[in-house]
């Protein structure tokens, strides 16, 4: 079964650190990412950008609307993501658990549909 572990960023925290944590959470974050790979259980990941570069597509009133930014009004954007098969969703949650953003972002696991 497949999960995706989305990663719930605050732009405003994250442009605040100082260089030198950046770097760290970005470090600690591959290291994270290479357990996963030497696991097993990491079919992709990636890291996105911010939520200034997002342009959203939608129906409304049988019209195609494109707009920029995000769908929502949030502090919080989809900074990243790792798509994981586990057996289930407690090793997911296992493997979420042991993130080292958890410091101060907030990790979403989502089943992925098999349909």
């Amino acid at each position: 079964m497949q999960y995706l572990l989305t990663v719930l960023s605050d732009e405003q925290q994250w442009a605040s650190m100082a260089d030198a944590d950046q770097k760290q959470n970005i470090s600690d974050n591959g290291k994270f990412a290479k357990s996963l790979v030497e696991a097993g259980v990491l079919v992709h990941g990636a890291g996105l950008g911010p939520s200034s570069t997002v342009t959203t597509v939608r129906k409304q009133d049988e019209q195609v609307l494109v707009t920029d930014g995000t769908y929502t009004e949030t502090t919080e954007w989809l900074g990243g993501f790792y798509l994981l098969e586990c057996p289930d969703l407690d090793a997911a949650l296992a493997w979420a658990r042991k993130a080292p953003l958890l410091s101060f972002e907030a990790i979403q696991v989502h089943p992925v549909a098999d349909h």
